[in-house]
């Protein structure tokens, strides 16, 4: 009976970053632990907020962006509005990606879930869909 169960791939689940010992390692490394990070780890949801996102590597530091020093988030913000409206062929809405970030650093937006909606504003971009601002505002109204 033992053998016939699907038991958790340790390894792979280590190789993807969802154990708690890829927690310990991204806190040491300077990751704030929210409230809200260790409720879905706690009920089984695993976040993995340290792990570069599939494509566009350069918006990794959105989910570092609540830890960050108060002095350094202005820049980063600057940055990394730049890098979304340049990955979204969206220059004229830089300040909306900016005002996004600004949530995220205030703890209302979660980080993780502006970087999903930017990878499918990205991903419908791709697929030829218009209007990439307004994806993001739509997709980030249903959280």
């Amino acid at each position: 009976e033992d053998l016939a169960y699907p038991w958790r791939d340790l390894e792979a689940d280590k190789a993807r970053g969802r154990t708690a010992f890829n927690v310990l390692k991204a806190v040491k490394k300077g990751f704030r632990l929210t409230f809200r990070f260790v409720l879905d780890w706690a009920l089984g949801r695993r976040p993995v907020p340290w792990s570069p996102p599939p494509t566009g590597s350069e918006l990794e530091d959105i989910l570092s962006l609540p830890g960050v020093a108060p002095q350094e988030r202005p820049d980063l913000i600057d940055q990394l509005s730049a890098t979304i409206a340049r990955k979204l062929g969206d220059p004229g809405s830089r300040r909306y990606y900016a005002g996004l970030l600004w949530r995220v650093v205030e703890g209302q937006l979660r980080p993780e879930a502006l970087l999903t909606v930017i990878h499918r504003a990205m991903a419908a971009i791709g697929e030829g869909v218009a209007r990439p601002g307004a994806l993001v505002a739509q997709a980030l109204g249903r959280l």
